[in-house]
Order: C-alpha cells, then structure tokens, then sequence
C-alpha cells in the first residue's frame, strides 16, 4: 500500500511535525521572557513611584503588554 499520495501525505505530515518542534522550541524560549516583562509591568502599573517618575519607561512597558 505505497501510493505517490499516501507518500506525499507523509512528507506533509513529517514536515508538520518538524516545524510543531520548532515552534514549541521558540514558544519554550520566550516564554520566561514574556512571563518575566509582565511581572515586572505589573508591579509597575500597581506601583505609584515608578510609574510617575519614569513615565517613558512606563509607557513603553505599557506599549509592550
């Protein structure tokens, strides 16, 4: 049961499997960061003498969230 379809569809189903690695690797890597920026913009935002004396600072973390 070798078909030039059944081939191709294995091919397709190789190629989804390799790149689902690689975006699982790259979701892997940036999510500390993503985890690590939103922390510190919360403590930001639910702080009072950051914000008001880094204003820039603050809109550009407010930005990026």
């Amino acid at each position: 049961m070798n078909s030039p379809a059944l081939d191709q569809l294995r091919r397709i189903l190789t190629d989804a499997n390799a790149e689902r690695t690689a975006i699982e690797f790259e979701i892997s890597i940036e999510e500390p960061v993503h985890r690590l920026a939103s922390d510190r913009f919360h403590k930001w935002n639910n702080g009072f003498l950051f914000k008001k004396l880094f204003k820039v600072s603050f809109q550009t973390r407010n930005e990026k969230f």
